[in-house]
């Protein structure tokens, strides 16, 4: 006759439970050292864009100037570095498929309004020098690139990776995470692993006792009842009644033997198993 139910593993829901708090603290770790990351790979596509531009502005000028003094230099034309700064430009301002620039633009407005009020006023400047194509002009425009590249200079300073509190609290949260997952397995450990193992222990010392006692106390009382039994069958003079209902005794202890025997081997099994 089978069980009524089978009985859950008691470590099954301990394993669980850690397995399941293993997988959020690494999400959670994941999630950090992700949008980490993000931000430094970020940071670096915009200090690429930044020192682009930082050329391209220097080659303009270069060029605007050798046109003032009726001059040529080599290089790519004037109207191809012109579109380059500007899309970049762009780029650094707005973002584009490839790069999000809005969360760096949440984190350093000040800086973002700055650049583009120096953006506009050379790009405004360098119009004036190309219609007008005079000294002064390019005075100005020079003051407006200085102006510029410096404002490049003091956004790169902001991009130079994580400031010391930022790395501060990214330790800080790296450090909570691995308090909360030791007194997690400390938890379980001692309020799920112990008392589960201690269960496992008793349940052992049942498995042992019920296989001793039915090895020993049961079976040698049922062993002598057979022989007793094998004995009076082959006793000469009964009368068939008698050997009949010897017979069918012997018959029932034996099979009693038999299921004795089995869950003998069934205890010595599990308790093997658990051990």
């Amino acid at each position: 006759m089978k069980p009524p139910f089978k009985q859950r593993h008691p470590l099954l829901r301990p394993l669980a439970g850690m397995t399941i708090s293993i997988i959020l603290l690494f999400l959670l770790s994941y999630f950090f050292i992700v949008s980490s990351s993000n931000k430094l790979n970020m940071d670096a596509a915009a200090m690429k864009i930044i020192s682009t531009q930082r050329s391209l502005s220097q080659q303009i000028i270069n060029s605007i100037a050798a046109d003032n003094l009726e001059g040529q230099i080599s290089g790519p034309p004037l109207d191809s570095l012109i579109n380059s700064f500007t899309r970049l430009q762009h780029v650094l301002l707005y973002g584009d498929a490839t790069l999000n620039i809005t969360p760096l633009k949440n984190e350093l407005i000040l800086q973002y309004h700055k650049l583009d009020v120096a953006y506009i006023n050379f790009s405004r400047e360098l119009e004036h020098n190309i219609l007008n194509n005079n000294g002064g002009n390019f005075v100005n425009l020079l003051n407006a690139q200085n102006l510029y590249l410096l404002q490049l200079d003091n956004f790169t300073a902001n991009l130079t990776g994580y400031s010391n509190e930022e790395v501060k609290n990214f330790r800080l949260k790296e450090i909570c995470i691995l308090c909360i997952s030791i007194i997690l397995i400390i938890i379980e450990v001692r309020f799920i692993f112990l008392p589960a193992i201690t269960k496992i222990e008793r349940q052992n010392n049942v498995l042992r006792e019920i296989s001793f006692t039915q090895s020993h106390i049961v079976r040698r009382p049922l062993t002598n009842i057979q022989s007793l039994l094998t004995l009076t069958l082959e006793t000469k003079n009964q009368d068939p009644y008698s050997v009949q209902l010897l017979t069918l005794a012997k018959k029932e202890a034996d099979e009693l033997d038999a299921a004795i025997k089995n869950n003998i081997y069934k205890s010595d099994k599990s308790y093997k198993l658990n051990t």
